[in-house]
């Protein structure tokens, strides 16, 4: 800046100071605050008091205790459960053992929902192995939301044994379990290194806890022994054919058998029930379409006797109620 410029400003400066100087020192008390007073706090506003509310509910929310799940029968150690095992007639936790026996629950357990009632039910396998006998039965448990306990849906679906009947596989389909097994007629010489001659696919659910087959036919869906080939049949006349037996069973449906037979529970007596007797369940099919059941699988149905005059395999092993 030229300095004659910044003279000038220097002179109307001290003019207006000395102006000004009959007005400092009121000026100067009533303007300046006093040191010793304590600056008033800040006022809060309504977005920082959000903001505030907003950080405890997060922190309350993180240390909210997580709500239980119910437990399902996806929790349950079926090792600790009691079984009744139906084949070898004994009540048994596999965990603890049983005299004489030695059974272990199998690795697989499928899960469906096979009774419709919104809740996964399982498919398990109870065996046993030593170094001259395998075998392995399979059991549906059905699931109690309410107790929230599992429990045994009837007598075994399946058994696979050393020189005897063989499990192929069991899968868990969307609403019934899968079995695939291959069987041996009943009564039939056969050798035991040689796969057993009828082969069928199982599709099994649980109706008023009891297995019930609904494909390839609805029929019982227990295990069902097969026909030897040489049983007469009897006429269907007026029987009815029930998938359990109880008055409150369903019917084995469509098709209607065209005849049937008694199956022979002598070697099965868990499949002995005083006035309720077994059958094989005889089909025709049709001349121009495919056959009612594919292969030589027969499948079983129940039939109400009046008087049942059977003679009874032995005292049949009924579970405790």
């Amino acid at each position: 800046m030229p300095t004659s410029h910044r003279m000038g400003m220097a002179l109307a400066l001290t003019g207006l100071t000395v102006l000004s100087g009959c007005f400092g020192a009121e000026d100067s008390a009533q303007s300046t605050p006093d040191s010793t007073q304590t600056p008033a706090p800040p006022q809060e506003t309504a977005s920082s008091a959000t903001d505030a509310d907003a950080a405890v509910a997060s922190e309350e929310a993180d240390h909210t205790e997580p709500t239980d799940e119910p437990p399902t029968i996806r929790d349950v150690d079926f090792a600790e459960l009691e079984w009744t095992e139906w084949v070898n007639e004994v009540i048994l936790t596999p965990s603890e053992g049983a005299e004489g026996y030695q059974f272990e629950v199998g690795e697989e357990v499928h899960y469906a929902d096979v009774n419709g009632d919104g809740h996964d039910d399982a498919m398990v396998s109870l065996g046993q192995t030593d170094e001259r006998w395998v075998e392995e039965i399979w059991y549906i448990w059905a699931w109690d939301p309410d107790a929230e306990v599992a429990y045994q849906a009837g007598g075994p679906v399946a058994r696979g044994a050393s020189c005897g009947d063989y499990v192929e596989s069991v899968a868990a389909g969307e609403d019934h379990f899968i079995i695939e097994e291959h069987l041996w007629p009943q009564n039939a010489d056969h050798d035991c290194a040689s796969t057993p001659s009828i082969h069928v696919t199982r599709h099994v659910v649980v109706e008023d806890d009891w297995p019930v087959m609904v494909s390839p036919v609805r029929a019982h869906g227990g295990m069902c022994p097969q026909i030897l080939g040489t049983d007469d049949l009897w006429p269907v006349e007026d029987f009815e054919f029930r998938t359990s037996p109880d008055d409150a069973a369903t019917l084995v449906g469509e098709p209607e058998p065209a005849g049937f037979s008694e199956a022979d529970v002598w070697s099965r007596p868990w499949l002995y029930y005083p006035n309720w007797m077994l059958v094989h369940l005889a089909y025709m099919n049709p001349a121009d379409g495919p056959p009612v059941i594919e292969g030589d699988y027969t499948p079983c149905g129940w039939v109400y006797l009046e008087e049942d005059t059977r003679p009874i395999p032995h005292d049949p092993y009924v579970p405790e109620e």
